[in-house]
């Protein structure tokens, strides 16, 4: 393709403000709100923060440049103060409500790990903290981060301190030509592709590359590529005095128009569809569909540049869609901590009315933040009540006084929630005192969940600790084939047998409880061999790592050991707005089946009989003949409902499960002996 003309008032139109990037934008938060707040169809609605960042990168290069036209220089300072005044107003807003959710309503996992959480957040560097601890985006759980969402702020608050000095760079080293630079930002965005299909492992996890700044930069550095070739082309038909409107392609002259037209609808496209088929475990969107998702949305800024009046600029301009668009940063930001508020166990909303609500709350926040706070802010309006910056500082201020807040208790021993573990992970001590007797519970969320509710009140005499990892079974590696798929590798799920291991080291346990059952109920990959339930390879597998299970939380035979079997589960899949922000919803409901599976039930019980009758000191606690009599599902007992998802127990069915146990339990104790940590 060889270019021979742009648009007629490229450098005017690109220079300007155009409402419908604002509806651009207006769409794109749509889709991802939509989507949180439980529209499950939308899985791919990811790709839109790629449409942020091409956005991003256009828009920013073009103030850059407009800046360097005026004055001969990139006013660096005055950037990044402006850039201050947009973001932090509704960041410290955003950090307060997550503090208060953290302290008030979230799991003691979330609040363990939450102080750093907030450092990173208000110096937006979350997105390497989520990397670094192995906080999975698409595998989370009800100890889910409520700043989670600041990983794509982070990004672009780093590329904005780093491109304005490499833009200012090259325009000083150049003397002010722009020429060459577009093929360069281009030749990065595709080094970003090609270092992401690098990193990229199939069938795991992909946070590493989804969080990665290097990895995502891909889409910012092409919406800059656009900026700089808009005003390389407007420079040019300032010196020629005249409009080229047309290109050679293929040997045939067409319309810049016509051909930006196509492409924009093509991208259009792209953005209303993607989302509806793809999600986190479609492959070849880390094999460059992040590329393509950047090509789609540089497509809608040429054409605007090109097309201000055409078609797709009047349809984009809607001015409720524009009015969206214009607070899209507020209604990212105050989204995530709302939703996960507004959950359908507080409302006792789901479906369409949980959707419905998120929405209207979210959008009466985030509107009434921007008319109340940000726009007094940014045009500096409440200079008359406090120094210049005065309301960021004292605001930022109150915000890191409270992250030193959770710095000072967190960091230490908490009496009632011990030490929390980053991401889905968790590993609790709890008080001990003397005359106490210990018990520790390992495994899953089911574990959790009889930790968390453990009623200490009726149990004086005892003292529980655990260590669990949220959504991971005993056998490594978990690497699971789910309705026919395979699933990757959740980050949590590693590593537990150390966590397990010094636990039971500080606390010597009078007895140690193992919990399982939910993730061993699938087939899994074993050395490139897909084991299927119940089949004597599956077996021999789960033998071993039972047996290891055991070893560990029993200290390799100093303590006694309750390995619970599998009781049957009534589960449906946590779909539409009952499901959590970020979890992958069409495939937790289409694993419900497999889960409630009888058979593949039984075969995971005869695995745990075997392992109880070859280990010393270690029993089976027979949950199954409690709670499942005669092989149905037993849904109350004396009128009390146990588990009102199928699987987990709430307050009071924890409770009514240690009432049950607690006597059982007490007939397998160990001798006791002193721990390492005992609470006076």
């Amino acid at each position: 393709m060889s270019a021979q003309a742009t648009g007629g008032s490229t450098a005017r139109n690109a220079m300007h403000y155009q409402p419908a990037v604002d509806g651009i934008r207006g769409i794109g938060v749509l889709i991802v709100l939509l989507y949180h707040a439980g529209w499950s169809a939308l899985a791919g609605s990811f790709l839109a923060i790629d449409m942020f960042f091409a956005l991003s990168g256009y828009l920013i290069t073009s103030l850059l440049l407009r800046q360097y036209d005026r004055w001969g220089t990139v006013p660096l300072l005055e950037f990044w103060s402006g850039r201050a005044r947009r973001l932090l107003p509704a960041m410290v807003g955003v950090v307060l409500l997550a503090a208060a959710y953290a302290k008030w309503l979230a799991d003691p996992t979330t609040l363990g790990r939450f102080r750093w959480d907030m450092v990173s957040a208000l110096t937006f560097w979350s997105n390497w903290r989520f990397l670094h601890e192995d906080q999975s985006y698409f595998q989370t759980g009800s100890t889910v981060s409520p700043l989670l969402h600041t990983w794509s702020l982070s990004i672009e608050e780093q590329f904005y301190v780093v491109w304005p000095l490499f833009l200012l760079g090259w325009l000083t080293l150049r003397g002010g030509r722009l020429r060459f630079l577009p093929t360069v930002l281009v030749a990065l965005a595709a080094g970003s592709a090609v270092l992401m299909a690098v990193l990229y492992q199939p069938y795991t996890d992909p946070s590493n590359v989804y969080y990665n700044s290097f990895t995502r930069a891909q889409a910012l550095l092409l919406g800059c590529a656009l900026a700089v070739g808009l005003k390389i082309a407007a420079d040019r038909q300032r010196r020629s005095g005249r409009a080229r409107r047309s290109i050679v392609l293929a040997g045939l002259p067409i319309k810049v128009t016509t051909l930006a037209a196509a492409a924009a609808t093509a991208g259009l496209g792209w953005f209303f569809l993607a989302p509806f088929f793809v999600d986190d475990r479609s492959q070849w969107v880390f094999y460059g569909g992040f590329f393509v998702t950047g090509l789609a949305a540089i497509s809608l800024g040429w054409q605007l540049a090109v097309s201000p009046d055409g078609r797709i600029a009047r349809a984009l301009s809607w001015r409720p869609i524009v009015e969206i668009g214009k607070r899209v940063y507020g209604l990212y930001i105050w989204h995530w901590p709302l939703f996960l508020i507004l959950d359908p166990e507080r409302t006792g909303l789901t479906g369409v009315p949980l959707v419905a609500l998120r929405m209207v709350v979210v959008f009466v926040v985030a509107f009434a933040f921007d008319w109340a706070v940000e726009r007094p802010i940014r045009r500096r309006a409440l200079r008359r009540l406090l120094p210049h910056g005065g309301v960021i500082a004292a605001g930022t201020a109150l915000a890191v006084g409270l992250t030193a807040s959770f710095v000072s208790t967190a960091g230490a021993r908490d009496p009632i929630f011990g030490t929390a573990l980053p991401g889905s992970i968790s590993t609790v001590t709890g008080p001990m005192r003397p005359g106490q007797d210990r018990v520790d519970v390992f495994g899953d969320s089911v574990a959790f969940t009889l930790w968390k509710y453990f009623p200490q009140r009726d149990f004086p005499q005892l003292s529980v600790g655990s260590s669990t990892q949220l959504g991971c079974g005993v056998a490594v590696p978990q690497d699971l084939q789910v309705a026919g798929e395979r699933t990757g590798v959740a980050p949590q799920c590693t590593g537990w047998a150390p966590r397990w291991s010094a636990l039971v080291r500080e606390t010597r346990p009078r007895l140690a409880i193992v919990m399982s059952g939910s993730a061993e109920l699938f087939d899994r990959w074993v050395d490139g061999r897909l084991l299927t339930v119940g089949t004597p390879q599956w077996r021999s597998a789960m033998v071993a790592a039972y047996g290891r299970a055991v070893d560990v939380a029993g200290g390799n035979g100093q303590f006694p050991v309750a390995l619970a079997d599998v009781p049957c589960y009534d589960r449906r899949g946590a779909t539409g707005a009952a499901a959590l922000p970020g979890v992958n919803q069409r495939l937790d409901a289409l694993s419900a089946t497999e889960q409630n599976d009888p058979r593949r039930q039984q075969a995971v019980n005869d695995v745990i009989a075997e392992v109880a009758r070859t280990h010393p000191k270690t029993a089976v606690l027979e949950q199954r003949a409690w709670l499942c009599p005669g092989g149905r599902y037993r849904a109350t007992i004396d009128g009390q409902v146990l588990r009102p998802d199928g699987v987990h127990f709430d307050k009071a069915g924890t409770a009514t499960w240690w009432r049950h146990f607690t006597p059982q339990l007490q007939r397998l104790y160990g001798p006791a002996l002193p721990s390492r940590s005992v609470s006076q």
